[in-house]
């Protein structure tokens, strides 16, 4: 009890480095990007999913209404098979009817597989679901074909899976020399008129800021950099000129679409990160992270605050041990300007106990 008062990072709050922790992506095992970025944005979350294999268990005998990831996956899907049919095309884009038509029956399709697997809550709830899919998919076909007809973009993958069914890895090398086996699957990739790629990741979320600037979004957006070596690899292009994005599919037409194009600078910017990612992972780094919350935005975390009680304990104590030596790297990642001044003020040796 009194370790967990303290401002130390004791074992009690996750502070594992007593342990022998295999870095993930090495000693020929692979690893996601979204793991990885799940450690940047909760090292506990991570520990829990990842190493300890826990997850929410799932009740759709309980559901009211569709949940966020089903409902993503669902429109994944209806995309994979209209984008894969479109690559499959030889003869060019059809009419916009007939486009549209068909877009509409494969959603239909896979609404009734959903709703059959008894995923998709009340009928009353589901039947609103739909509308409003149909309006975003609608929306999404007016930006498809914009990018097609106006920028000359034609998609040539869809789903690219590697290190996972039988596919190799990709090896990525970091700044420091260390090579990770990443496995994963690119929702789709697209190729510009000169040849050059363009790796699309589709997000049902709210969007985000994305730019060269901010590339790595404190570790919560490696996912773009590492698809686009990732693609680059498998489809031997240059991997300093791929545009890699997200499709933000609930944004305005005009910023539905957002990204960078890979670089020396960006590249090493990201790789950086990905490194202090698996030291902090292998040294046993596994601090609660909740999200902050207040009346206005609250979203519960099934793995800091499986009660639903809230987390501001949680973010209490996370704040009580942001100075502690080992959590120092994460806490400058992960919220920087949390700690202005960067002096050791708790002894190495009182960590750990």
């Amino acid at each position: 009890q009194a370790d967990r008062a303290s401002a130390a990072f004791t074992r009690f709050d996750g502070n594992l480095g007593h342990l022998t922790i295999d870095a993930p992506g090495t000693e020929g095992r692979s690893v996601s990007a979204t793991a990885l970025e799940t450690w940047a944005r909760c090292p506990y979350q991570f520990f829990v999913r990842q190493i300890l294999g826990v997850v929410p268990l799932e009740t759709p005998e309980q559901r009211v209404r569709i949940d966020a990831l089903t409902k993503g996956s669902l429109i994944h899907d209806i995309l994979d098979v209209f984008v894969r049919e479109r690559i499959e095309r030889a003869d060019g884009l059809p009419p916009l009817p007939e486009d549209r038509r068909r877009l509409h029956e494969i959603a239909a399709q896979l609404f009734d597989e959903t709703r059959d697997r008894g995923l998709t809550g009340e009928a009353l709830y589901w039947r609103r679901e739909q509308v409003l899919i149909r309006r975003m998919l609608d929306t999404w076909l007016d930006v498809e074909r914009e990018r097609a007809t106006g920028l000359g973009l034609r998609p040539i993958h869809t789903e690219l899976r590697f290190g996972m069914g039988g596919a190799d890895p990709v090896p990525v090398t970091t700044p420091t020399g260390r090579t990770i086996a990443l496995r994963g699957a690119i929702d789709r990739i697209d190729e510009r008129p000169d040849g050059s790629l363009q790796v699309l990741d589709y997000k049902t979320g709210s969007p985000s800021k994305v730019s060269e600037d901010e590339p790595h979004g404190n570790g919560t957006r490696l996912q773009l950099l590492l698809y686009a070596l990732a693609a680059a690899h498998e489809l031997g292009r240059d991997p300093t000129a791929v545009y890699s994005g997200y499709w933000f599919l609930r944004a305005r037409p005009e910023q539905q679409v957002a990204g960078y194009v890979t670089g020396p600078t960006v590249t090493d910017a990201v790789l950086e990160v990905v490194d202090l990612v698996v030291d902090g992972i292998r040294d046993g780094v596994f601090a609660q992270h909740p999200e902050p919350t207040t009346r206005l935005h609250w979203t519960p975390c099934e793995y800091c605050d499986p009660d639903g009680l809230g987390v501001a304990e949680a973010e209490r104590r996370f704040l009580r041990m942001a100075t502690a030596p080992s959590l120092r790297t994460y806490v400058t990642l992960a919220r920087p300007g949390l700690i202005p001044n960067p002096t050791l003020d708790i002894d190495e040796d009182e960590e750990g106990r």
